[in-house]
């Protein structure tokens, strides 16, 4: 149908809104990552409002189909497919970022991606949270191009950078048939932070562990045939501290809006190729993010994060 009136709107940006064509289409570009909703209007017919996801360098289309008002009937799409890009890629939203039961880093993150291979078991920080080795999916190693916000952070991946994870909206994880965007295969990331909105938010998150509360998988034979390098207090996170805090609102309702998140980590673990002392990670993460809304459909966007490591 032409003539559609069709509004969109979301957590992270003001309402939009645009009419069908003459062949029913409509579309909305450049959203942000997120949850919206969709409210479909026109005489004579019931309001829809259908939601969907839209994740990271996806295409989501929602055909609706509309009724006559006496039905008084609501249609809600659970979910949609990308009927537009091949690519093979692990998305985890906000809410499935804050729900998921590893450790909070890059490692945690390709442990749950279906088809990769790590060289070690990342769990609750245990190896310093910073993964090293070679890494894979479907026959072909890392090589890979991790970008936040758009910004290729490949080099300062490898020198112990690693992402503020609270300030995380979207993730996705390609491990195969990469766009035309993408210069090499591999597996590549690209993260998009959170954005401030009409309603002033934030969250707190504190986590803690220590040595006592675990177990020893090194047995007395072991110890034995080692000659006494090894202990039962090997292979052991020593302690995890971890606090992630994140505010964000606005300054001008729908026009400019702001976000900042910090974290502080510590990490201590027992390696058995690190005996000397228990193995030292300290991060410290700033970030922060100003958006404006210069027109309905073109936005601004200013990011910056600051990352202190530290390792003996």
């Amino acid at each position: 149908m032409a003539g559609v009136s069709i509004t969109i709107a979301g957590a992270a940006m003001p309402p939009r809104t645009t009419t069908s064509r003459s062949n029913g289409g409509y579309h909305f570009a450049l959203l942000l990552p997120g949850d919206y909703v969709l409210t479909v209007t026109s005489a004579g017919f019931t309001t829809v409002k259908p939601r969907a996801h839209v994740g990271l360098g996806t295409t989501v289309t929602i055909d609706v189909t509309l009724t006559i008002s006496e039905q008084h009937e609501a249609i809600e799409v659970a979910g949609v497919l990308d009927r537009h890009s091949a690519t093979v890629a692990q998305t985890f939203d906000a809410r499935l970022l804050a729900s998921l039961p590893g450790s909070r880093n890059m490692g945690g993150l390709l442990h749950f991606t279906p088809a990769t291979i790590l060289p070690t078991v990342e769990v609750g920080g245990g190896t310093g949270i910073i993964t090293g080795g070679v890494y894979g999916a479907y026959g072909r190693n890392n090589q890979p191009r991790h970008t936040i916000e758009g910004i290729v952070v490949t080099g300062l991946f490898g020198s112990g950078f690693t992402p503020d994870y609270g300030a995380l909206e979207e993730v996705s994880i390609l491990t195969a048939a990469q766009g035309a965007e993408w210069p090499s295969s591999g597996i590549h990331t690209d993260f998009v932070t959170k954005s401030g909105s009409n309603q002033y938010r934030g969250t707190l998150y504190g986590a803690f562990e220590h040595r006592s509360w675990q177990s020893s998988n090194i047995d007395a034979g072991q110890i034995e045939r080692a000659d006494g390098q090894l202990s039962r207090r090997d292979n052991q996170l020593w302690r995890y501290n971890d606090v992630n805090a994140d505010i964000g609102g606005f300054i001008r309702k729908n026009l400019l809006w702001w976000y900042t998140s910090v974290r502080q980590q510590d990490v201590a673990a027992r390696l058995v190729n690190f005996p000397a002392e228990p193995y030292l990670t300290r991060l410290m993460n700033y970030s922060g993010k100003v958006t404006y809304r210069a027109t309905p459909r073109h936005s601004f966007v200013l990011y910056g994060q600051h990352g202190l490591n530290h390792q003996p």
